[in-house]
């Protein structure tokens, strides 16, 4: 198992239907690879159930949710997500 921290940013526009399995694998994946390790999911404006599903999976597990209320792309989302890393990680 590595010692370092790390931040992993997964930037979500419209992802209702995959995005609560996606973030339990990406978390399973790390939880194996990082001793000390945050996911942070940033809804980028959309239009389902992208935030209730990011909801959802904050109950089971760790996750910091960033909720832009417009689409303003994936560069932006990504760049939310960084700025809200802890700086810890």
């Amino acid at each position: 198992m590595v010692t370092q921290k790390l931040s992993v940013v997964v930037p979500c526009f419209n992802e209702g239907k995959t995005i609560y399995e996606n973030i339990k694998k990406i978390n399973t994946y790390l939880a194996d690879k990082f001793q000390t390790f945050e996911l942070i999911g940033v809804n980028d404006g959309s239009l389902d159930n992208t935030l209730a599903e990011l909801q959802r999976v904050q109950k089971e597990i760790p996750i910091k949710i960033v909720n832009a209320t417009e689409n303003s792309g994936k560069g932006k989302a990504v760049r939310d997500g960084i700025l809200s890393a802890s700086d810890e990680s």
